[in-house]
């Protein structure tokens, strides 16, 4: 959105292109060139939603300042 602004106010010519869930598909590396991997935590009510839909995330759903938590690795685009 900054961009957009800057492009406004710059009066330059802009196009966008929406490909519904073209983003959401798109793969990413399980790992980078330094080995990392993309983590996110999940917390608050979507911990005991994910829980009751598949039981096997319980074995590690972690306690975080009293909150139930999951890290997962994502493997797909958010």
């Amino acid at each position: 959105m900054i961009t957009s602004i800057i492009e406004a106010k710059e009066n330059r010519d802009v196009m966008t292109c929406c490909n519904p869930n073209a983003f959401i598909q798109t793969e990413v590396e399980r790992q980078d060139l330094n080995g990392h991997g993309i983590n996110m935590k999940i917390r608050g009510p979507l911990v005991r939603i994910l829980c009751e839909m598949d039981p096997s995330y319980k074995q590690f759903a972690v306690n975080d300042n009293n909150r139930q938590v999951l890290y997962v690795n994502i493997i797909k685009a958010l």
